[in-house]
């Protein structure tokens, strides 16, 4: 499939299948067209006014008394710190015996830093897309700011608007400003530092990724450096040098981060299949000579070398930065949260670093994961990247919440639990500005598949989400109270919440030879068998396999189709004359185009509900993105009831020219099948069983399934 995403064609926008009004699907602010909020901005007027009520908002702030670098005020004569001129980990006992970070000054400093503290992360791939926005910054029509070469930023585009111009340093230290008000100490990764804003007493770190792909040196599968391999030492110093040498000596840097979200369980296929004079292919054969080992290596085998390969890895890395710059500390490498608890990689990381730092998304905060990373490591953490979100203004979050309150409530729980853990020192926000809602990329190859999350404090506009900051503040200004025992974290008690996420199917869509709809799903390929047990009201699967359902699914040159056989009597009793979105009903969700573009729904998805009672000519409706949308397309579908009135199969056929798409096989696709069930009421949904998806099908297209056509 092609990663390149063209501008959609009018084929599409003037589709019998309306989904709106307007012909784009972003508007001149950068939010998407079709979907409105409350805090969703309209005329540039609103945009001046936030200026002048900013200043109101920002002044409503009272953060407790900080040091210069945002760390505990006399804390180094309660606890005889050392003022060393650099960030440094000290034991202090009086805190019993934790490990925790100390300023350049000598005092007691727990980091909270913002992550991409700079212009990047919200820009979005514009050229040859430029049919789907309503207006396209570029230095033509004054807003030359806002573009890099095919991306643009709709976020510094509306500062414009607000501010009426836009400097990168003054904006930055603008942000550095607003985060000290929320009670942040530093910049998170990936904020790169603009001229004099180095002296702002915001600390920072740096993650040297990628170093691997420089030419010349010598790796395994394309991000693994060769320690085995002598010719490696002297290019690797010469690139870390040059990627570290504005740094060297600077008060402000905590340390360094080697690496980011490495998957260290993909060393090994890549060390089997590479050529036997490879240095580190060679001293895995001699390790299996020293084994005894004849053949083929085992398993153990293979698990016992990654232990010895990732000594040396990061033996070689660790000693390579401390040639270079011995003054501050080696983090380790930013790993995502299940390689954290890899033990070759994770054993030998805490062996060479100075704190072991993760990426600890998370949909609650579990101390007793956060304890085994310190346990399996021997270092103290740092949680290097980490957010929540919700769909209030039609993104969604990488770690989902209801809305601002319960994401605010999620915030309290991760960073004042972290901040009571012995071993912990800090955790970082990713990150300051949402994600766009046209997908977040610097290339046309990005332009599908970028990331749209709401992940910010700010969204596009610069509005703060103030109800989930007023609940990150509250956390912020108390980590100190609670790392001297002054005060209890928020929910220490409770358990991690429980959240319920979507599948990763991929499935065969075979060809069905039958035109005919009668609720029988024999005529399917047997192969195409899937089971309907995620419950949206348990959020996970049902406990109990009786109320387990079924469906079957296949395509022909007309439709696609489905089988879904549910144990549920309702439908035999139920007429059903409320809302079609309610009570007992079959919902397929369906897409042709740019199947791996996430996000919501494009114009031409389309969401058909069938109600499900004892008519053979059953109520239906099209939606889009949860509204119900005009379409000249009719589906076809058939409905038996079990002989003993337990149960019920319902058959549907959904044309594909209400997508606007011609199947062919080898096609992709993207659906999803959910199954309303009433309650006491007819005309109440007790709960949803959904295949692949969530809740939300309605409005994200990248938590369906995936098809192929055979």
């Amino acid at each position: 499939m092609k990663a390149k995403l063209a501008a959609l064609s009018s084929s599409v926008l003037l589709s019998v299948c309306v989904a709106q009004a307007a012909s784009w699907l972003y508007d001149r602010y950068g939010q998407l067209a079709d979907f409105d909020f409350p805090a969703k901005v309209r005329h540039d007027a609103e945009l001046k006014a936030d200026a002048a009520a900013d200043t109101e908002y920002y002044a409503s702030f009272t953060p407790p008394s900080r040091t210069f670098w945002g760390s505990k005020p006399g804390s180094q004569k309660k606890f005889g710190l050392r003022a060393t001129g650099f960030f440094h980990l000290e034991r202090i006992e009086a805190l019993g015996g934790r490990t925790m970070l100390v300023d350049p000054d000598g005092n007691l400093y727990f980091h909270l830093g913002m992550c991409c503290l700079c212009p990047g992360n919200e820009f979005t791939p514009v050229q040859g897309r430029e049919g789907e926005f309503e207006w396209v910054p570029n230095a033509a029509n004054g807003f030359g700011e806002a573009r890099w070469g095919v991306s643009a930023s709709y976020y510094i585009a509306n500062w414009i608007r607000k501010f009426g111009s836009y400097d990168q340093a003054g904006w930055q230290r603008k942000m550095v400003e607003r985060c000290r008000l929320w009670g942040f100490n530093g910049f998170g990764a990936f904020s790169r530092i603009y001229d004099s804003n180095h002296d702002l007493g915001f600390a920072t770190t740096v993650c040297l990724e990628r170093y691997a792909q420089t030419p010349g040196l010598h790796v395994i599968g394309g991000r693994f450096i060769d320690p085995f391999d002598a010719r490696n030492r002297e290019p690797l110093e010469l690139v870390l040098r040059k990627r570290m040498s504005s740094y060297l000596g600077k008060a402000e840097l905590i340390g360094w981060y080697s690496e980011n979200e490495v998957r260290y369980n993909q060393m090994m296929p890549a060390l089997l299949a590479a050529d036997d004079d490879v240095p580190a292919k060679r001293r895995f054969l001699a390790f299996l000579s020293e084994r005894g080992c004849e053949g083929e290596a085992s398993a153990e085998d293979m698990r016992a070398f990654e232990f010895v390969f990732f000594d040396a890895y990061f033996k070689m890395i660790s000693e390579t930065l401390r040639r270079i710059d011995p003054d501050h500390l080696y983090l380790g490498e930013r790993m995502v949260p299940e390689m954290g608890l890899y033990e070759p990689a994770a054993k030998a990381m805490g062996k060479y670093c100075d704190v072991y730092s993760v990426n600890y998304y998370t949909d609650g905060f579990d101390r007793a994961r956060v304890k085994r990373y310190a346990e399996l490591s021997g270092r103290p953490v740092m949680l290097s990247e980490w957010s929540f979100g919700t769909c209030e203004q039609g993104l969604y979050g990488c770690r989902d919440c209801r809305d601002q309150e319960e994401s605010g409530r999620e915030y309290r729980r991760y960073v004042e639990n972290a901040a009571a853990l012995d071993g912990v020192v800090g955790a970082q926000w990713f990150c300051l500005l949402d994600e766009p809602a046209s997908g977040r990329g610097w290339s046309l190859r990005e332009a599908e598949f970028g990331e749209r999350m709401q992940m910010g404090f700010l969204n596009v506009c610069d509005r703060p989400f103030k109800t989930f900051v007023a609940a990150a503040v509250a956390a912020n200004y108390r980590v100190y109270d609670i790392i001297l025992g002054q005060a209890k974290p928020f929910d220490a008690d409770e358990p991690p919440r429980t959240v319920m996420h979507a599948g990763t199917r991929v499935c065969d869509v075979h060809r069905v030879t039958s035109s005919a709809i009668d609720a029988d799903p024999a005529k399917y390929d047997a192969k195409t068998a899937e089971i309907l047990f995620m419950s949206v009201k348990e959020k996970g699967r049902l406990a109990d396999k009786s109320r387990w359902g079924r469906f079957r699914f296949g395509w022909d040159e007309t439709y696609f189709r489905a089988c879904v056989t549910m144990p549920d009597a309702t439908p035999a009793t139920n007429d059903h004359a409320g809302p079609i979105n309610r009570g007992d009903t079959v919902e397929i969700c369906l897409a042709g185009e740019h199947v791996g573009t996430p996000g919501r729904m494009l114009p031409s998805d389309r969401e058909l509900i069938v109600r499900v009672n004892r008519r053979q000519d059953p109520e239906f409706e099209w939606r889009n993105n949860g509204r119900r949308v005009t379409c000249a397309e009719t589906p076809r579908t058939a409905m038996v009831l079990a002989p003993d009135g337990k149960g019920w199969t319902m058959e549907v056929a959904v044309p594909w020219a209400a997508i606007g798409f011609t199947p062919e096989v080898g096609k992709q696709i993207r659906f999803e099948v959910t199954v309303g069930i009433s309650g006491d009421s007819p005309d109440e949904t007790a709960d949803r069983i959904v295949w692949n998806g969530l809740k939300n099908n309605c409005r994200r297209r990248d938590i369906w399934g995936k098809g192929i056509l055979k």
